[in-house]
């Protein structure tokens, strides 16, 4: 069960927000528009997130070795981490230090890497390790307050490692 006292954020979104334009209701079927953005790596996972504070969705892909951030409304790519090796399979949105902007926690399948990147602003980011010492692989990543003391803690689900892994923010 995720306990609230934490921000952050899901991966929800529509259309309207997205292209910066409200949609209005329509009754029916939900009609989509394609849009597609070519990256330099094959993405392995994506997060729609307000990473700038703009109150605009922006696109957070996660590469073979790179994770990227796309800012609205150019969707031009920036490279917010490049590890040189690993595939990053998930990308989870929250404030791990409180201060009103919205963090990334990511987790690495092949390098056993799991990180997180405090937002900075403008779409930059620094990167901050939660676990590099146990090579530990991450296959899915979930943020959630286990332990109900108002901070969220990282699970992690091994493939390779066949384990499940708690963080628990101290």
């Amino acid at each position: 069960m995720l306990r609230s006292g934490f921000k952050f954020a899901l991966l929800f979104s529509f259309a309207g927000a997205l292209c910066g334009a409200e949609a209005a209701p329509t009754p029916g079927p939900p009609r989509f528009e394609r849009h597609a953005f070519s990256l330099p790596q094959n993405i392995w996972g994506v997060d729609a997130i307000d990473l700038n504070g703009d109150g605009r969705l922006e696109l957070v892909a996660l590469g073979y070795t790179q994770v990227f951030a796309l800012l609205a409304p150019v969707w031009q790519p920036r490279v917010i981490f490049d590890s040189g090796g690993g595939r990053f399979l998930h990308c989870i949105a929250v404030d791990w230090d409180r201060d009103g902007d919205l963090d990334l926690a990511v987790g690495s399948f092949s390098q056993g890497l799991v990180l997180w990147f405090e937002n900075m602003g403008g779409g930059r980011f620094t990167r901050q390790v939660i676990d590099d010492a146990h090579a530990q692989q991450s296959y899915d990543l979930k943020i959630a307050d286990i332990d109900g003391d108002g901070r969220p803690d990282v699970l992690i689900a091994g493939r390779q490692s066949k384990n499940v892994v708690w963080y628990r923010q101290r």
